[in-house]
């Protein structure tokens, strides 16, 4: 897409353009001026090319290549509550989140692209399902919620009930492209291979709940076969849900969008701060 000074740049050259082909049409007739622009269009098509061309040769391929891990480094960590104070919502306070996410670090997974720039994070909450009820039925606010009844690391590991909170692409603002499109539904792949990893699945099954705060969140978490529940936070926010997960549930939905995981190399590390 032209930049507003290249659009204006390219606009003044076509005016300029047709200025001179109207003053030599004049002097030499049409004909002469046709072939005169079709010459200078074929030489812009060439340098248009080339310059692709050249564009294209300067991508490396482990340019498209993405990192996703978990936990986050103490510089992620910095960086995402840069992001929750300034695009979260009045549902969880960041400083709350922060606690959280200490206490259980293997609930959060980043995503670098190959330059090893932050592309986004997504997590998720721990709940006993009672909580997890009363929370629903009104008798737990979101602020209460999310600030002291989650569960944390290694108790999390064995919870009936995950929470997805957040799927975060830091530029969603600046860049809709398509590209930008496939990063949020990577993120949401790694999220979903985070919790295979690290989840042990009860024999009930695991009961995942969220809420698409934005058409993209939205329509990220349908993609990933999420439906009403029938259900609503304290807010009245209607929340969607994956019932009775399993692990054979989880493995055939990474494989679904295996070409997400393809470009992606996923790992859990040592968190950089154990709980207590």
């Amino acid at each position: 897409m032209l930049s507003p000074p290249r659009l204006f740049a390219s606009i003044i050259g076509l005016i300029s353009l047709a200025l001179v082909a109207h003053d030599i049409a004049k002097r030499a007739g049409w004909m002469v001026a046709a072939a005169i622009i079709i010459v200078i269009a074929a030489l812009f098509l060439m340098l248009v090319a080339t310059a692709f061309r050249r564009s294209r040769a300067t991508i490396k391929d482990h340019e498209l290549f993405y990192e996703a891990y978990a936990p986050p480094t103490q510089a992620d960590q910095a960086q995402i509550e840069k992001a929750a104070a300034f695009f979260g919502s009045n549902a969880i306070n960041p400083a709350d989140a922060a606690a959280a996410s200490e206490s259980d670090p293997f609930s959060t997974v980043v995503l670098r692209d190959g330059m090893g720039q932050a592309v986004g994070f997504a997590d998720y909450y721990c709940f006993d399902r009672d909580v997890f009820d009363r929370y629903c039925n009104g008798r737990i606010s979101v602020t209460d919620m999310f600030a002291d009844n989650f569960l944390s690391h290694p108790a999390a590991r064995t919870a009936p009930v995950l929470y997805v909170s957040t799927i975060f692409r830091y530029d969603f603002i600046s860049d809709q492209s398509f590209r930008g499109r496939c990063e949020t539904a990577l993120l949401a792949w790694s999220l979903a291979r985070l919790i295979r990893e690290v989840q042990e699945v009860p024999p009930e099954g695991l009961t995942i709940y969220s809420y698409g705060d934005s058409p993209e969140g939205s329509a990220t978490l349908r993609h990933f076969r999420f439906n009403d529940s029938g259900r609503t936070d304290p807010k009245g926010n209607p929340l969607l849900v994956l019932e009775n997960v399993r692990r054979e549930q989880l493995d055939t939905m990474l494989a679904k969008y295996g070409f997400l995981g393809n470009q992606c190399n996923f790992t859990i590390r040592k968190p950089y701060r154990l709980p207590g």
